[in-house]
């Protein structure tokens, strides 16, 4: 495993504490995962009762992004696919801080930062990121990374600390106003005005808000197409060998369409550079097998 910060050595010995420990018996006079169990139940009920579009989502796919070692989505509806993601996962594990029976065959665990999230565009129909926004070290960078990894009309959920006193676990300290300004940016629509969860314990001075949003359509300047591949960069397919000596190679170009190309089985593996650069002695090239077959055909009966 690698080696942790001292923000993120900081966190794990909270969830050690409270876990292992008696942080969570200090705090609440209840064991951790009683606590935690209720309070997941709780916020997946609420998450529903403010959006009921959830109900109706059945086999989809949910994301929690920070999620600690009592994911909310522990306690998902049926059929959802989780996907728990956090930087200290694999600590978390190895510490034997996951709750036991947690691993299932519609749940998966990931090590990974906000920033940069191990997963592909547009894969989630729900994203969850809890209490862990002014955690990390660049907090838009990982709202931009929430967002593209969100369906387009698929659904965020943040809860996140505003305002107040930062410290080397929390660094940061924006306002309600950022957040929406950033929300906005990259192409969230806000469901609801922020709210403030009343009644939660926080640090000096800062106050849990709750957002719901919905992705809108996608925001190009923030999320450019991929550009497409440069003649070269992909592998060609072998589609036919051992014709007349030759054998038949299929490379793909997205700009140009596909080409076809013959080499003589002794000349080696087909190389892009050099067809280039001239380097082979016989090289045959059309747009489809059969017009290479005919050439080769061709260039047999000259010799």
């Amino acid at each position: 495993m690698r080696a942790l910060t001292e923000k993120e050595k900081g966190e794990l010995d909270f969830w050690i504490d409270h876990i292992l420990g008696f942080g969570c018996v200090r705090e609440s006079g209840r064991s951790f995962h009683e606590q935690w169990s209720a309070g997941a139940s709780g916020r997946i009920a609420h998450y529903k009762s403010k959006i009921p579009e959830l109900e109706k989502l059945g086999w989809s796919t949910w994301v929690d992004v920070g999620c600690g070692p009592y994911p909310t989505l522990l306690h998902a509806p049926t059929g959802v696919m989780s996907i728990m993601i956090d930087p200290l996962m694999k600590h978390y594990f190895h510490h034997a801080l996951v709750p036991p029976n947690a691993t299932r065959p519609n749940r998966l665990f990931l090590e990974g930062f906000v920033e940069n999230l191990p997963l592909a565009d547009e894969c989630a129909d729900v994203v969850m990121c809890l209490n862990a926004l002014d955690h990390v070290d660049q907090p838009w960078v990982g709202l931009t990374e929430l967002t593209r990894i969100l369906k387009v009309g698929g659904y965020l959920i943040l809860e996140v600390d505003v305002g107040g006193e930062t410290d080397f676990m929390h660094p940061h300290s924006f306002s309600a106003e950022e957040l929406a300004a950033n929300a906005a940016r990259v192409g969230l629509n806000s469901l609801y005005p922020l709210s403030i969860a009343t009644g939660e314990k926080r640090r000096t001075g800062a106050e849990l808000y709750y957002g719901f949003y919905q992705r809108r359509l996608r925001a190009p300047e923030i999320y450019p197409p991929a550009p497409p591949p440069l003649p070269g960069s992909l592998r060609p397919l072998l589609v036919r060998e051992g014709i007349a000596g030759y054998n038949i190679l299929r490379f793909w170009d997205s700009v140009l369409g596909d080409k076809y190309y013959a080499i003589l089985q002794s000349d080696g593996p087909f190389e892009y550079d050099r067809l280039v650069r001239g380097g082979y002695d016989r090289c045959i090239e059309g747009s489809t097998v059969e017009e290479v077959e005919t050439r080769i055909v061709e260039a047999t009966r000259l010799r």
